[in-house]
């Protein structure tokens, strides 16, 4: 799987089996931080994401 941070990677594939659905890797994994905010404003205002990242708590 190609990363766009860290080059080519090794993963290990999915243990589970399906015959009429067969398993295939779509997407590397993600990168440190990447859907910090998408998840975190889910519970948390924009005010509050941006005193976040002035602290230095969030990238």
């Amino acid at each position: 799987m190609d990363h766009p941070n860290a080059g080519t990677l090794e993963l290990i594939g999915c243990p589970v089996r399906l015959s009429e659905t067969p398993w295939r890797l779509r997407h590397a994994p993600p990168t440190v931080g990447q859907h910090t905010t998408e998840i975190l404003s889910e519970v948390l205002d924009a005010d509050r994401l941006a005193a976040l990242r002035a602290e230095g708590a969030i990238a």
